[in-house]
């Protein structure tokens, strides 16, 4: 054999041993992850809440005429009423604030105030609103993956005995904001 042939055949027997360890790496990789796989590790969870609200999320209301606190969803006279859906559609339980952007409050005392209802026309919340700010009405509502939630908000000017010409004509611009994140317990 010539010494050209030798190195040719070294050369072949190097090539096939890289070869061969090349495919069981390969093969030792391909089986590591296929026993190291879980069912769900390919699966994107999200979650996204769609609010659909009635009226649009602005209020733009001046015609608050003082009256006693509202006894039912039902007794809407000289307020503002809203009613909005919250669902969440996506594949994570989340929890969310509705939430009260006050852009403009003519108002100069502190009696415009609140109802919350939740879909069975039951009070949720109550409070009122005393100037420009944002507030959170309602915080930490839990709404499970799939699952819609309605509310109606109900703004009034409470009748307080006192001479109220002081909110006569007076403006209130806010917008309602629904603002949410993922559930972890």
């Amino acid at each position: 054999m010539s010494r050209t042939d030798n190195k040719r055949r070294n050369f072949l027997i190097l090539l096939i041993i890289i070869l061969i360890v090349m495919l069981i790496s390969a093969t030792y990789a391909y089986f590591l992850l296929l026993i190291s796989k879980e069912d769900d590790s390919t699966k994107l969870y999200t979650g996204t809440f769609d609010v659909k609200y009635e009226q649009g999320n602005i209020i733009y209301e001046q015609l608050f005429y003082p009256r006693t606190t509202p006894l039912s969803l039902n007794d809407t006279d000289n307020t503002y009423v809203n009613s909005f859906t919250v669902t969440n559609t996506g594949s994570l339980d989340g929890i969310f604030n509705i939430k009260l952007d006050v852009s403009s409050n003519e108002f100069l005392t502190n009696d415009l105030k609140y109802n919350i209802y939740n879909g069975n026309d039951q009070i949720f919340i109550s409070g009122s609103i005393s100037d420009d700010d944002s507030y959170v009405l309602a915080s930490n509502i839990l709404l499970k993956a799939q699952e819609s939630s309605n509310y109606t908000i109900q703004i009034w000017l409470e009748e307080t005995g006192k001479q109220q010409n002081l909110d006569a004509n007076k403006r209130l611009t806010a917008a309602i904001e629904i603002d949410g994140k993922q559930y972890v317990e």
